[in-house]
């Protein structure tokens, strides 16, 4: 897991590959595109364009992604992004191939530690990370945010 800030993404341009390709397009026009899917390397490389209001904790659930690394970019608003180890949850419901999910429950014990995103931040989730993003933060009401679906 990765959490940074925009002007500290030429920091990981030696990740190489899709995910420096990623980190460059977090400053490009996909932030002023509306919601929608758009393909950028065929299915290797999705952005996502989302608005929504963040859910309260008690209505998320960890994910995970088997195909693909999620990098998640704020571009306005703020949330709550919950992050554990895979190895350590529960898993609620069986991988889907087709969506490249599996949801988790978390031990009461184990619930993972929350990071505070604002406009500006991403966050890089790999496959062993168990992340539930979309929270509330008690700050904001509005969130639009790009998630980058990047070939694992």
């Amino acid at each position: 897991m990765i959490l940074d800030r925009l002007e500290n993404a030429s920091s990981y341009a030696t990740l190489g590959g899709r995910i420096a390709q990623a980190l460059l397009a977090m400053g490009s026009d996909f932030v002023e595109r509306p919601d929608g899917r758009y393909q950028i390397d065929g299915d290797h490389l999705v952005a996502i364009v989302q608005s929504y209001v963040p859910k309260p904790a008690s209505e998320g659930r960890f994910e995970a992604h088997r195909r693909y690394i999620d990098l998640q970019y704020l571009v306005s608003g703020s949330e709550l992004m919950r992050v554990a180890p895979v190895r350590l949850l529960v898993e609620r419901q069986a991988y889907d191939a087709d969506s490249d999910v599996i949801f988790f429950d978390s031990p009461a014990e184990r619930a993972g530690a929350d990071l505070w995103v604002e406009a500006g931040m991403f966050a890089i989730f790999f496959p062993h990370d168990g992340h539930m993003p979309s929270l509330y933060d008690g700050r904001s009401d509005y969130v639009k945010k790009v998630v980058f679906k990047i070939e694992a």
